[in-house]
């Protein structure tokens, strides 16, 4: 087989795109913001974009026109914080705002999983009283503020409990891991006593994980829009 020219293939797709390359520099060198500006809200509209104005105030407007909700500029700059930090649309913000201000009181660390599923994480030692599955006047504020975050959402929950590693043993508790579903029992049944009937998977570690003194929620599909509504 004579192989010979073939490198002209090559050689010319460079010098098209070289003569491409240089083709856009030159028609760029003398900018049109109108032309530009038409082309890019062809592409907003074509990728499914939503274009929120170009200044903060407008952002803000039509942020607060789209969830149809009575909010104040502070909330909306809460509400377009989170639309930026986890990369959703504006009504899922919206849920997000209502849990972190039920939450509000607390130290804890918010994470968005899957755009739907939230993951609320806060540390154990402030919630019960040291070795023990009693709540302390924070762990029972906090417990109740869960219910004011479950009320109103009918999806599952997981809890998962890490105790410290270092070993506890008592009277009442056999090991690290036995004190973890102990407290979890009490949040759970807590939970029950307030008529909260979701769907709770409890989960309980003692010094074979390596996280420490740890309270995870997990609220799967929480973020999911179902009604054109929203609770507030």
């Amino acid at each position: 087989m004579n192989k010979k020219g073939t490198w002209l293939t090559t050689f010319s797709d460079v010098i098209t795109l070289l003569i491409t390359f240089f083709t856009l520099i030159l028609s760029m060198s003398s900018m049109d913001i109108k032309v530009l500006k038409k082309s890019f809200n062809f592409f907003i509209g074509g990728f499914g974009i939503i274009n929120y104005g170009n200044n903060s105030n407008q952002v803000l407007e039509n942020i607060k026109k789209e969830l149809g909700v009575p909010l104040v500029i502070d909330e909306l700059k809460v509400i377009l914080y989170l639309m930026n930090k986890f990369s959703l649309p504006p009504k899922k913000a919206y849920k997000l705002y209502l849990l972190n201000k039920n939450l509000s009181k607390f130290k804890y660390n918010l994470e968005v999983i899957n755009n739907n599923d939230v993951k609320i994480s806060i540390n154990v030692s402030k919630l019960y009283k040291p070795v023990s599955y009693e709540f302390t006047n924070y762990g029972k504020l906090f417990a109740e503020s869960l219910v004011k975050i479950l009320k109103n959402y009918k999806g599952s929950v997981k809890f998962k409990m890490y105790t410290s590693k270092f070993p506890i043993e008592t009277d009442l508790i056999k090991d690290n891991i036995d004190l973890s579903i102990k407290r979890l029992s009490k949040l759970v049944d807590f939970l029950k006593e307030k008529n909260i009937n979701n769907n709770m998977l409890a989960i309980g570690w003692g010094d074979i994980k390596v996280k420490k003194n740890l309270l995870e929620i997990e609220l799967k599909d929480y973020l999911k829009i179902n009604r054109r509504k929203l609770n507030g």
